[in-house]
């Protein structure tokens, strides 16, 4: 490590090696790109973005913030990338910043997700091997990724993709959606009123199938697209992997829209199933100067 330089290089030999769950249930050609997501805490300074009481909405649990019902984290997007053949790949990224990993299908679902991992200063860090019973390390080699120069994603932090749902998603939820589902008849309501420090429309894809299970929505689970019913829905399948308790074979009928709306389009297909994976957050992340004034809006909003 070098702490004159400011990023560092993660490589993985093989992202197809994983755990026994999934492992007999894969093949060679899964994984199509890989998604790499920094994390943005929730600045200490801003305590009172926490929800006291998000259960009175039948929503997530603690950690729950005014910015949506992923705890403590957002998330925006560092870039993504195609995996070698060989299932190798190499990236530069920010020294010190926490990322996720996450394996993408050729829908661009999200099919497995790391925990938080970093790189420090020019310190070239392998994500397998280091933990593992010994017996498991897959043998040394010389991928195909580390044979050309490192992926660099170090653009800038306001460069970085988000992907919210207020901004994003509800737009296109009004022009697609809302024509049916502007009231609790069909289920659910997706209408714009106000619900707490949210609408109604998030509150109804997020609120929890039972009081066991805080955190996975009725219709949607954040950071897993592949389960949510809102996207089998509108994939007309079940999006579930063999290694999910929610895979099966059924049938699921495709949502249509009103006759006078057009269909969704791949591109806002791909908006919501990114909007899932990357946690189902309700709003943008501010700016560290940006907290207190939107608090000010949504206060006297709910005045």
């Amino acid at each position: 490590m070098n702490e004159k330089y400011p990023t560092g290089k993660l490589y993985c030999l093989n992202a197809y090696q994983t755990g026994t769950t999934v492992q007999p249930r894969r093949d060679g050609n899964l994984i199509r790109r890989l998604r790499v997501i920094e994390g943005v805490p929730v600045s200490r300074s801003a305590a009172s973005v926490y929800l006291p009481s998000p259960g009175n909405l039948g929503l997530a649990g603690p950690g729950s913030t005014v910015n949506g019902i992923p705890p403590i984290v957002q998330k925006r997007v560092l870039g993504e990338i195609a995996v070698e053949p060989d299932g190798s790949f190499q990236i530069e990224l920010p020294a010190d910043l926490p990322v996720q990993l996450q394996t993408l299908d050729e829908n661009g679902l999200a099919l497995r997700t790391c925990g938080w991992i970093w790189a420090k200063h020019r310190e070239p860090r392998g994500c397998i091997g280091c933990h593992e019973d010994p017996e498991l390390t897959p043998a040394n080699r010389f991928v195909q990724a580390v044979q050309k120069p490192g992926i660099e994603l170090t653009m800038p932090a306001e460069q970085r993709r988000t992907v919210d749902f207020r901004r994003d998603v509800m737009p296109i939820l009004e022009a697609k959606c809302t024509g049916c589902h502007g009231s609790d008849d069909p289920p659910p309501n997706l209408g714009s009123g106000k619900v707490g420090p949210f609408n109604r429309a998030y509150v109804s894809l997020l609120e929890a199938d039972s009081a066991e299970s805080p955190g996975a929505g009725r219709y949607v689970h954040p950071g897993r697209a592949r389960t949510s019913p809102l996207i089998w829905l509108l994939f007309g399948q079940n999006t579930s992997r063999p290694w999910d308790a929610t895979y099966g074979p059924e049938e699921i009928i495709p949502q249509h829209p009103p006759r006078d709306a057009e269909p969704l389009t791949k591109l806002e297909r791909q908006v919501i199933v990114d909007w899932i994976d990357l946690g189902a957050q309700w709003d943008g992340i501010p700016g560290e100067d940006d907290f207190s004034s939107a608090l000010n809006e949504r206060s006297g909003a709910e005045d």
